[in-house]
């Protein structure tokens, strides 16, 4: 797959792309696991942990 990417050189537009491009991404990975051959308990717990980890990375709180 190609993806040709116009990259935004405001504040607003590149705040906009991140947004997008997060949106993008966290799909790729939900639906990655979704098509795992595994029950969804597993499914669930690999999502958790992936959600906890980035937490981490990015220092998020609830």
């Amino acid at each position: 797959m190609k993806v040709f990417v116009n990259f935004p050189k405001d504040e607003e537009g590149i705040k906009e792309f991140q947004n997008a491009s997060n949106v993008f991404l966290a799909t790729i990975i939900v639906e990655t696991i979704k098509s795992m051959n595994v029950d969804n308990l597993s499914k669930r717990k690999l999502l958790d942990n992936v959600v906890e980890r980035a937490r981490e990375m990015y220092h998020i709180t609830e």
